[in-house]
């Protein structure tokens, strides 16, 4: 995943000499913004500790604001945001007030479930009017419907859209559809030329991995190419490179702060059949006058995902050239390549419930495979030699882990059904990696016979 970087280089120098940080249009950033998401905190303090440890990153690189960007909570707990407000004040209790970053948030679905003692999630469409407020009070957060400026950019944060029980869903829609829109839209009129940025949990449809949320988001963004949009809400890993996009606008999804499953990457597994992945991912978002850079961490230890190749995106926006297009990156993506001499294993298990292991090792040095294709094929001798594709399921790939965790893990492994491949059956299976934009290397194979048991 990556390698530790001096990140704290001169920005370091912010807490131990307890003063501000300033920077210019240059080398140096005009601003730079931290950002959370889906922290899903619980009733305790030490249900921040992960948030604890991204505001201290963002504390020692000297941030200008810190966002959190949605379902702060798991369900609406205001002894969750009272430890949280904790959390946020001991983080920051020897910077200066003057030097102290604005702390703002984005209000979701989540942080209305279950208020005031219910015990039907779905309350929340009666519920979240009362329950934002409750959360912005003991938060000192700011209104769900936000617009500032800071260093001469414009920063428009909106709520996740949540119908109200009792009113016409589409009247309702339309009403906040409207507001989004003319947020966008005056934010933008009033800084052409510049990049908008803008906060809301979910993302749009059409864009960053497993986005297929809001098409009028979409919709509504494709008229404004200067917004840079920052979602979240989906759940992935920072490691994953689809989790920036560039078409007609830019969207920026920065994962989550809790855990994630690889539900749009993997084939072949039933639903609630994926595996949950601890994550612990925050952005430091680095905006300069010609470029917008996205720096990704892991909050355990301050070490960065692809520290030498951050997210950067050009300013001002061109859709022709965006780099973050998923044709550009298609086009110019390197395969993820086995080691030479790489083969399956293949194991049987017995019993009620037979079934075929296969076991080989991830893909060698960089890029990471996204995922390994992994087919089994019997070979069906009484037909001229061909082969019939009979079973695929997919393995996730290593990308999202830490040096350390690779060792620890050097291979993958899939189980396929064994019972109805028949006795003394002839198969083969083959394992291709794949990358985060179609690009495959070559595959190993590895054929077998199953038992006679």
């Amino acid at each position: 995943m990556v390698s530790r970087r001096g990140f704290l280089g001169s920005a370091g120098a912010f807490a131990a000499l307890g003063g501000c940080v300033g920077f210019s249009r240059g080398d140096k950033p005009v601003l730079r913004v931290g950002i959370v998401t889906d922290t899903h905190v619980g009733k305790t303090d030490e249900s921040c500790a992960r948030v604890r440890l991204a505001y201290r990153l963002f504390r020692d690189l000297g941030v200008d604001l810190v966002h959190n960007n949605g379902d702060v909570a798991d369900a609406h707990c205001p002894t969750g945001y009272a430890a949280y407000r904790r959390m946020m004040d001991e983080v920051f209790a020897g910077v200066p007030a003057a030097c102290r970053p604005k702390f703002t948030f984005t209000y979701a679905a989540h942080d209305a479930f279950f208020y005031n003692g219910s015990t039907v999630r779905s309350d929340y469409a009666r519920n979240w009017p009362a329950a934002f407020a409750d959360m912005q009070r003991i938060l000192g957060a700011n209104d769900p419907w936000t617009t500032f400026e800071l260093k001469g950019y414009a920063f428009v944060i909106v709520p996740q859209f949540l119908r109200t029980e009792g009113k016409d869903p589409e009247e309702a829609g339309s009403r906040y559809y409207e507001r989004y829109e003319k947020a966008v839209a005056e934010a933008c009129a009033k800084h052409p030329g510049e990049p908008v940025f803008l906060f809301c949990h979910v993302p749009p449809a059409f864009t960053t991995a497993s986005a297929g949320c809001d098409h009028r988001y979409y919709e509504i963004l494709s008229k404004h190419p200067q917004v840079v949009n920052i979602a979240g809400h989906t759940h992935g890993s920072l490691a994953d490179e689809r989790n920036i996009w560039q078409g007609t606008f830019t969207n920026v999804n920065c994962g989550c702060l809790q855990n994630w499953s690889p539900k749009n990457i993997l084939c072949g597994f039933a639903a609630g059949d994926q595996p949950r992945i601890e994550n612990y991912g925050a952005v430091v978002m680095e905006v300069f006058g010609d470029r917008i850079v996205f720096r990704r961490f892991d909050v355990r230890d301050g070490s960065e995902y692809a520290a030498d190749d951050p997210w950067r995106v050009p300013l001002p926006f061109d859709p022709e050239s965006a780099p973050y297009r998923d044709e550009a990156r298609a086009v110019r993506e390197v395969a993820p390549q086995f080691a030479s001499g790489a083969e399956p294993e293949i194991a049987f298990t017995h019993g009620e419930n037979p079934m075929v292991e296969v076991a080989f090792p991830h893909t060698e040095g960089l890029p990471r495979a996204m995922r390994y294709k992994v087919e089994l094929e019997v070979l069906r001798h009484g037909w001229g030699g061909a082969k019939e594709r009979f079973l695929r399921k997919d393995a996730l790939g290593d990308f999202w882990r830490t040096a350390a965790e690779r060792r620890m893990e050097p291979r993958a492994k899939v189980l396929f059904p064994a019972a109805h491949l028949g006795r003394r059956s002839e198969c083969r299976v083959t394992v291709t990696p794949e990358g985060f934009f179609g690009a495959v290397g070559r595959p190993i194979s590895g054929n077998f016979t199953t038992p006679m048991e």
